[in-house]
């Protein structure tokens, strides 16, 4: 049996994300999972606000816990924009494993790839995506998370 995506819920601590704000698209075949944000974004610099902060909190649930080792790629899409001064901290956590998110490598386009190796009997993968700005008037940092695409790697 191919390992199949069952479906995604938010974590309690997410902000900027959740049903109401974003867009969670499952495959047919479950072989992939989209999740598209609408406001997924992190903003400082402006006369009012010198720090901001965004937090996404999933759980992609399997249909059944794999069979065997499985690989599994994680492409998260957005931009990361700043002057001079300010500042920029983003990281992914996935399967309790923190990484950079820097969405800034010229060659990917405003994307960030993971490869993960899932160990057999895995039900679910976790991910957290979390960034935070700062920057003081006129300077600015902007975190902007579009969406994250998950899918089974073919052997």
């Amino acid at each position: 049996m191919n390992p199949a995506f069952k479906g995604i819920t938010f974590g309690n601590q997410s902000t900027h994300s959740g049903p109401v704000n974003a867009k969670v698209t499952v495959a047919p075949d479950g072989a992939a999972v989209s999740v598209l944000f609408d406001k997924m974004q992190a903003q400082a610099g402006t006369a009012k606000r010198s720090s901001s902060h965004i937090r996404c909190d999933l759980t992609l649930r399997l249909v059944s816990p794999v069979e065997a080792a499985t690989e599994i790629l994680l492409d998260v899409r957005g931009a990361i924009i700043k002057t001079d001064h300010s500042t920029v901290s983003s990281t992914i956590l996935i399967h309790k494993r923190a990484r950079p998110l820097t969405l800034s490598d010229p060659d990917t386009k405003g994307c960030s790839r993971y490869v993960i190796t899932l160990p057999k009997g895995t039900c679910k993968l976790s991910v957290s995506i979390a960034a935070t700005t700062r920057a003081k008037y006129p300077e600015s940092a902007i975190v902007a998370i579009d969406s994250l695409d998950v899918v089974f790697r073919k052997p």
